[in-house]
Order: C-alpha cells, then sequence, then structure tokens
C-alpha cells in the first residue's frame, strides 16, 4: 500500500509533515487570494489593495512562525467577511457574488488554526537536547 506524501484539503491532519503541509496549503490559497485583490485593485481603483496587505502579511507571519494567533486572526477576518458577504447576498443577490470565495477562506482558515494548533500541541516535535 502506497502512503500519500501530502495530505489533501479535506483529510485529517496525522502528523507534523501532514500539519506543515496544511499551512503550506492555506498559505498558498491566501496569497493568490492576495494577488487576485491586488489585481481587483489596479483594474478598478479601489481599495482593496489594503486587504491583500493585510492577508499577505497575516500569511506571511503564518508560515513563519506557524502561528496560531495569526491562524486565529485570519479566521476571525474570514469569519467577519463571510458573515458580511453572507448578509449582502440575503438583502441584494447581487453584491453577494462573491460568498463562495468567503466560504472557502473560512474553510481555509479553520483548516489553518487545526493544524497550528495541532504543530504545537498533539503533534509537536520533541525538542533536541
Amino acid at each position: 500500500m502506497r502512503k500519500r506524501s501530502s495530505p489533501s484539503f479535506f483529510s485529517k491532519i496525522n502528523s507534523h509533515a501532514d500539519a506543515l503541509a496544511m499551512v503550506r496549503y492555506v498559505a498558498l490559497g491566501f496569497y493568490l487570494l492576495a494577488g487576485v485583490l491586488v489585481i481587483l485593485a489596479l483594474s478598478y481603483q479601489s481599495a482593496v489593495w489594503i486587504d491583500a496587505l493585510v492577508y499577505a502579511g497575516l500569511v506571511y507571519l503564518l508560515t513563519r512562525f506557524n502561528s496560531r494567533a495569526v491562524a486565529l486572526a485570519l479566521l476571525i477576518i474570514s469569519a467577519a467577511l463571510f458573515y458580511l458577504t453572507f448578509t449582502n447576498a440575503m438583502i441584494t443577490p447581487v453584491q453577494g457574488r462573491n460568498a463562495v470565495v468567503a466560504f472557502f477562506m473560512l474553510i481555509a482558515s479553520i483548516r489553518a488554526v487545526e493544524a497550528t494548533f495541532k504543530l504545537h500541541g498533539s503533534l509537536a516535535e520533541p525538542e533536541e537536547a
């Protein structure tokens, strides 16, 4: 039986390597989102470049330090964005078109929180003497 070298996005996080891979997957997704936001900001001359900067900064800190606090900050921001997008979609369907993106951001940030907590908890590597 062949063992997977890296987990899929929806698989269980069973090892330290799986948790690190999940942090990398989530970071890649948020970096792509930040890139799309920059393109939108340049195309429409809007202020979403601030959102892109916030996401890119938080994701950099997430990948650099595997920080639980940063993962929780991403979760809070994603949950707030999902809530606002969902309520806007209920009021006016035209403004809720990015509800799918907000939903996937929420799921990705939940996975980041799970991975970082496992990295610092049950799947932490033993310290070398």
